[in-house]
């Protein structure tokens, strides 16, 4: 079921996906959270850009929405 779910959405097999999958270390600068949404504001190591990466609380755990490249959010 995932790997057809990777060929329908990548146009492309699943071990030709993750075939260019590169590791890369992340540093986490700040998580906020307001109910059951969190935001994860990392930094790539040693490249330096910034992602934040958009959580939604499930049953289970946690699930990834979106991954929003860019500095680090404005702090309120």
């Amino acid at each position: 079921m995932f790997g057809s779910a990777i060929e329908r959405d990548a146009h492309e097999s699943c071990a030709a996906y993750y075939a260019r999958a590169q590791v890369l270390s992340i540093r986490v600068l700040r998580i906020l959270r307001a109910g059951g949404t969190a935001a994860l504001e990392v930094r790539y190591w040693p490249r330096g850009d910034y992602s934040t990466f958009v959580l939604d609380r499930q049953a289970d755990g946690w699930q990834a929405l979106a991954i929003v490249p860019g500095g680090p959010l404005p702090i309120a």
